[in-house]
């Protein structure tokens, strides 16, 4: 709900972009590796996809 709140015209396409932005960004990729586990971020961005198709 924070995304809704935070943009005006806010749509599924942009969560779906973050969702990528986890595995696509190396920054994101390794934190998400070294703090939860590998593959994580894969996952992650794969439930956001789910949820909103």
């Amino acid at each position: 709900m924070y995304l809704y709140n935070l943009y005006e015209n806010y749509f599924k396409e942009t969560h779906i972009g973050l969702g990528e932005m986890y595995v696509y960004d190396e920054r994101f990729n390794k934190f998400y590796t070294e703090n939860v586990g590998c593959g994580t971020a894969e996952l992650l961005k794969d439930e956001i996809i789910e949820f909103y198709s």
